[in-house]
C-alpha cells in the first residue's frame, strides 16, 4: 500500500526529508495500546515502542504518538517493535480536556480532514453539546459535520434539520439512521480516496453502528442503549484508524461521556479556526458592540441585545455562545500554571542535556590528546 493511500500528502514532505536521508521510514499509527503502536506502512504493517529520547524530550502527553500520527522508525529486521523516534507535524489535532484537577490537552485523533460528530435523535440529544464539539472541530483544523443519527426515532426530522442549521452555520448537517442506512449514501463526498474522517460523540449515539454501515459488514461491536437515558455502554474501546475499500480512512473513538473544550492557544494558526467559529453570526455583531468588554447582557451599545430584540438574532444562541466563551477563558486560566510548570520542566531537561554533552564533548578532547 502506498503512503497517499495511507492519507500522506504534500504536508509531511517537508519535515520527513531529514529522516529520509538518514535511511528512516514512515508509518501512521493505526492502534495504541498503552506503549505499544500498531503502524500501517507502505510495506505493511508492523510494531513499534518510542525511544528514550522521544519519550524524554515530549514535555506532555499530547507529544506521544497518537492515532492517525505519522511517525518515524528505523527500520529492522529483527522479530519485535520497531524504534519511533520522532512524530511528523500534525495537519489537524482533535482533542478534548481531559478530566482531572491538572489540565492537559488528551488527543482523540490526528490528521483528519473530516469530524463526524453524530448525536442520536433520542433522549441523548443535546444542542449544548453538538455546539461544543463543532467548536473543538473548528479549533482541530479540521471540517465538522454534524451526523443526526437515529432519524427513525424521530417523528419529523425535517423540523430538527431546519432548527441544527439554522443554528450551526457554514456546517453540513445530515439526518440519517445507522440501523437502516437511511441517509448514509450521502456521506461518500467525505469518503473520498486518500482522506481520512473521524467518528465522535457520545455513548450510545450510534457510531459503531453507522460505521458498519459504511463498511458494508459488522466490524464494529455495538451494544444496546438505557431506555431510562439512553446512554449507552463503550462498545468501542479504543482509537482505530481503518482503511476502506473505497480508498478512505475512517478513526472510530469510544463514546465520550464528558466533553471538555481544548483551545491550543499557541498552535498553528494557519490550520485552526477561530474556537467560537460556530457562532460566527453573534462573534460578528459582538465584533461591532461599543465597549470591547461588552458581557451582551444589559451592556450600553451591545449590538448583539439591539438584534436580539429586533428578532435577527435567538437568544438561546447567545446564551451559548456566553457560556463557550465563558468555558474558553476558564480554561485558559487553568492550562497556564500547567503550560508554566511543563515549560520548566522543558528547560531543566534541556539543561541537563546540554551539561551531559559538554562532558561528552571535553572527554572526547582528552581523549584525543
Amino acid at each position: 500500500m502506498e503512503w497517499l493511500q495511507l492519507g500522506w500528502d504534500a504536508h509531511f514532505d517537508p519535515p520527513f526529508e531529514e529522516y529520509r536521508e538518514r535511511g528512516l521510514q514512515a508509518g501512521r499509527v493505526s492502534i495504541q495500546h498503552r506503549d505499544l503502536y500498531h503502524l500501517m506502512t507502505a510495506d505493511g504493517e508492523v510494531e513499534g515502542i518510542v525511544t528514550g529520547r522521544l519519550r524524554h524530550e515530549a514535555s506532555r502527553p499530547a507529544d506521544f504518538p497518537a492515532v492517525g500520527d505519522w511517525v518515524v522508525f528505523q527500520p529492522s529486521d529483527m522479530d519485535g517493535p520497531v524504534a519511533i523516534q520522532a512524530v511528523l507535524p500534525r495537519r489537524s489535532t482533535f482533542s478534548r480536556q481531559a478530566a482531572g484537577t491538572v489540565p492537559y490537552e488528551q488527543v482523540i485523533a490526528t490528521n483528519i480532514d473530516t469530524v463526524f460528530i453524530v448525536s442520536g435523535l433520542d433522549d441523548n440529544h443535546s444542542v449544548r453539546r453538538i455546539e461544543r464539539y463543532v467548536t473543538q472541530g473548528w479549533e482541530s483544523g479540521a471540517v465538522p459535520v454534524l451526523l443526526l443519527n437515529k432519524v427513525d426515532l424521530y417523528g419529523d426530522p425535517e423540523v430538527i434539520l431546519q432548527e441544527t442549521r439554522a443554528g450551526l452555520i457554514g456546517v453540513d448537517v445530515h439526518a440519517i439512521s445507522g440501523e437502516r442506512g437511511d441517509g448514509i449514501g450521502a456521506l461518500a463526498p467525505y469518503l473520498a480516496p486518500g482522506k481520512t474522517v473521524a467518528f465522535v460523540g457520545s455513548s450510545g449515539v450510534g457510531k459503531s453502528t453507522i460505521i458498519n454501515h459504511i463498511i458494508g459488514h459488522e466490524g464494529m461491536a455495538t451494544g444496546e442503549v438505557r431506555s431510562s437515558d439512553s446512554r449507552g455502554r463503550h462498545t468501542t474501546s479504543h482509537r482505530e484508524l481503518l482503511p476502506m475499500t473505497g480508498g478512505a480512512l475512517l478513526i472510530d473513538t469510544p463514546g465520550m461521556r464528558e466533553f471538555a473544550l481544548w483551545s491550543d492557544d499557541e498552535g498553528d494558526a494557519e490550520n485552526s479556526e477561530d474556537p467560537l467559529d460556530a457562532f460566527e453570526d453573534v462573534a460578528k455583531l459582538a465584533r461591532k458592540c461599543k465597549f470591547p468588554d461588552c458581557r451582551h447582557m444589559n451592556d450600553v451599545g451591545c449590538r448583539v441585545q439591539q438584534a436580539v430584540k429586533r428578532g435577527d438574532l435567538d437568544y438561546s444562541r447567545v446564551r451559548s455562545y456566553r457560556a463557550l466563551a465563558r468555558e474558553i477563558d476558564q480554561a485558559a486560566k487553568r492550562k497556564k500554571p500547567a503550560r508554566m510548570a511543563a515549560d520548566a520542566d522543558s528547560k531543566r531537561r534541556s539543561k541537563r542535556s546540554d551539561r551531559r554533552s559538554e562532558k561528552r564533548r571535553l572527554r572526547d578532547d582528552l581523549g584525543e590528546d
